[in-house]
């Protein structure tokens, strides 16, 4: 029996960023990030879940089937009773990137795809892998104006994903704007040793990004690739929040929510 990796069911990374004294009255963004595993998720239910989590200022979801986008979209608008507007990568074929926020509180200024930046690829020469997707917001009430990236980096292909974290980095170092990335680094961050790949090492440094980590961290990263019933990857995560420029000297948390839920797919899912 196969099992799909239970983050896709029930594991969602949230932060809270506080601006102050930029924004009006001090009023937090609320950003949530979910892969929803595009290889085995059912469309419907996913866009059911979105439905019964709190409500967010933003959403970025990873492993996006292009199928499924329009159903999110309508799905968080309809739970909100708000105006919600969705941006879709092009990049990822049936495993995309998207950007979903409040567009009663913010407008949308600029959007793009970062394919390569300097010498640094972030995406393979036939685009196969999924580029960050860059949506900049502007909210409407304070003006003030901030870039949102939605990240999933390659996992296979570790010299790509390295140096997709570096001309990350390096992008970020040139850019005026406050800057959130949320989504899937696979960056195999370890708890025990606090330590993560070469790609995890090649981001962090110099600080032009800034991990708001959670006080508790969950294990994100659950896969049964030898079908053996356990975790071949205990204790670690996949999935992050980093803020940059000024958003580093902001009030950010994060959290990971676990939901006790089962994914409904076409293979065999396990309850977590």
């Amino acid at each position: 029996m196969r099992y799909l990796k239970s983050r896709a069911a029930a594991m969602l990374f949230v932060v809270s960023v506080l601006a102050t004294p930029y924004t009006l009255a001090g009023e937090p963004v609320r950003l949530v990030t979910w892969n929803v595993e595009s290889g085995g998720s059912h469309p419907p239910t996913i866009a059911q879940e979105l439905a019964q989590l709190d409500l967010y200022d933003v959403y970025v979801l990873t492993e996006v089937l292009p199928a499924g986008a329009k159903i999110y979209r309508s799905s968080i608008a309809k739970r909100s009773e708000q105006p919600y507007e969705s941006v879709l990568s092009e990049t990822g074929g049936g495993d995309r990137l998207q950007i979903v926020y409040n567009a009663k509180r913010f407008e949308k200024t600029a959007q793009t795809e970062l394919h390569q930046f300097r010498e640094y690829p972030l995406n393979d020469p036939k685009r196969r892998h999924r580029s960050p997707l860059v949506v900049t917001l502007k909210d409407r009430n304070s003006r003030l104006e901030f870039k949102v990236v939605a990240v999933h980096f390659a996992f296979g292909d570790k010299d790509l994903r390295r140096a997709q974290a570096k001309g990350l980095r390096l992008w970020a170092d040139e850019q005026s704007l406050p800057l959130i990335a949320m989504g899937c680094f696979n960056f195999m961050y370890r708890f025990p040793d606090k330590g993560g790949n070469d790609a995890f090492r090649e981001f962090m440094l110099d600080y032009i990004w800034r991990w708001p980590e959670p006080e508790r961290l969950i294990d994100t990263n659950w896969s049964d690739r030898d079908e053996d019933g356990e975790d071949d990857f205990q204790k670690s995560v996949l999935d992050f929040a980093y803020v940059a420029n000024q958003a580093k000297i902001w009030e950010a948390k994060s959290r990971i929510v676990k939901r006790d839920t089962v994914l409904t797919c076409n293979r065999a899912c396990r309850r977590i």
